[in-house]
């Protein structure tokens, strides 16, 4: 389970993978001719808030072994991602914080702390992105990868189906958000997102459920209850390493 800890936080701060198609059948009604640059800028805006604050509930389904965690995230955009993961019973597991160049992370368990060159994201989920490419999936607003005009967009009873020779994605015309999102690795790992039960925060659409699906050598499913989201500044966060790490 510990390198399902680590995938699930990549997960969820970022939907940057190098994929091919995994596409499903759709009932389509026809391919609409719209000016298809203004939904991709709608979805690609970075009207996201200054500072967000997001507790979560976590349940982790592993070959028949359930896990619960509960994770706290702090956003304020363009500038960090911190976290913290804490087992059911209350105590952290990790800490982390993100910067736009630096991953600094905290493990209670073994004690100890690590600071490593962003990069490191880029190698393991194969894909040139950044902090705010990361702070996408959290606001329900992952980038689209590929060139844009190489994707098709078709009409589904008030949803649009975006797809490309690489990924799918349904999004409600309404809100103009993700509702779910599929990728396959070069490697055959599957990966499907799903958003639902948005709210709106003072103008902000945010999803309080979302539910990753993982499948291939690594498989898991990991269900994601956003109990409490907030959009407030935080004055510090506290990212202190102990002497003793």
């Amino acid at each position: 389970m510990k390198n399902s800890y680590y995938y699930i936080i990549f997960l969820l701060i970022s939907s940057c993978i190098v994929v091919s198609p995994k596409l499903e059948n759709h009932q389509i009604k026809h391919e609409i001719k719209i000016e298809e640059s203004k939904i991709f800028d709608q979805l690609n805006s970075k009207d996201n808030p200054e500072w967000l604050s997001i507790t979560n509930k976590i349940k982790i389904t592993k070959n028949d072994n359930v896990t619960h965690l509960n994770a706290s995230f702090i956003i304020r955009k363009d500038s960090i991602i911190w976290g913290s993961i804490r087992a059911g019973i209350g105590i952290e597991i990790m800490r982390f914080l993100i910067d736009p160049y630096t991953i600094k992370h905290l493990d209670r368990i073994k004690k100890s702390y690590s600071k490593r060159h962003i990069s490191t994201i880029e190698k393991i989920l194969n894909a040139n992105i950044n902090l705010t490419d990361l702070q996408g999936l959290l606001y329900s607003n992952p980038k689209f990868l590929f060139d844009q005009n190489k994707f098709k967009i078709s009409d589904l009873d008030g949803k649009y189906l975006i797809t490309s020779d690489f990924a799918e994605y349904v999004v409600d015309k309404e809100k103009m958000k993700i509702e779910r999102l599929n990728f396959v690795s070069e490697n055959e790992q599957e990966l499907e997102i799903t958003y639902s039960d948005y709210i709106s925060i003072q103008e902000f659409y945010f999803p309080r459920k979302t539910t990753i699906r993982v499948t291939g050598e690594e498989q898991f499913t990991a269900e994601i209850n956003s109990v409490k989201v907030k959009k407030e500044s935080i004055k510090k966060v506290n990212f202190k390493v102990p002497k003793s790490y």
